[in-house]
């Protein structure tokens, strides 16, 4: 957090703290989901107790994620339906150029929803017992996670707006940014998986 203020402040050093707080942060991360499948897959460490609270925990991720779903979605609603004086009483605000929605961001929306596919195909496959169907959605979706992740940037780097452009330009880029962090999070797990399990 810390590097990560000072990378925003101009500090040289700044970056470099962020790039170490986050390798230490994946690296341990990596490490404990490892060690929390071994013990619930193959030695068999884990309780009725432990696995209902890892269940718990999951059930509260999954809670939050919903609710900052919907806090974003709802901030741009409310400035959407019923523009501010503050922002011209129009939307989106004067002097912003908005995306067209049929251009990048449809064909992102198409992408996210056909990872969604591919890993759900892999998830019967697992359970199937077909390693090869596994494969092929697990290989799919990654390939879509980093296509996803490319064009996410692209939409970035074209807009005409930034994250301090009133509104708009807030709730676009908190909406977006939750969107492609679980992509993000995906592409990373999938990885880390198969690398030490296939």
């Amino acid at each position: 957090m810390i590097g990560t203020v000072q990378y925003f402040h101009g500090f040289s050093t700044g970056f470099l703290l962020f790039k170490a707080a986050l390798l230490v942060t994946v690296i341990g991360a990596g490490f404990w989901w490892k060690d929390v499948v071994v013990e619930a897959s193959f030695n068999g460490h884990h309780t009725k107790k432990v696995r209902f609270g890892i269940v718990q925990g999951f059930n509260l991720f999954i809670l939050s994620e919903i609710m900052a779903f919907l806090s974003v979605f709802w901030a741009y609603l409310h400035a959407s339906l019923s523009p501010a004086v503050e922002l011209g009483s129009q939307w989106p605000p004067l002097g912003i150029t908005a995306l067209d929605v049929f251009a990048l961001p449809f064909l992102n929306t198409i992408i996210l929803l056909s990872s969604g596919g591919f890993i759900t195909y892999a998830h019967h496959s697992l359970i199937a017992n077909n390693r090869k169907g596994t494969l092929i959605g697990l290989f799919f979706t990654l390939v879509l996670a980093l296509i996803f992740t490319y064009f996410q940037f692209i939409e970035y780097t074209q807009a005409s707006f930034t994250f301090a452009d009133s509104v708009f330009g807030s709730a676009f880029f908190a909406t977006t940014g939750q969107i492609n962090r679980p992509s993000f999070d995906t592409l990373f797990i999938v990885s880390f998986y198969s690398y030490f399990y296939f």
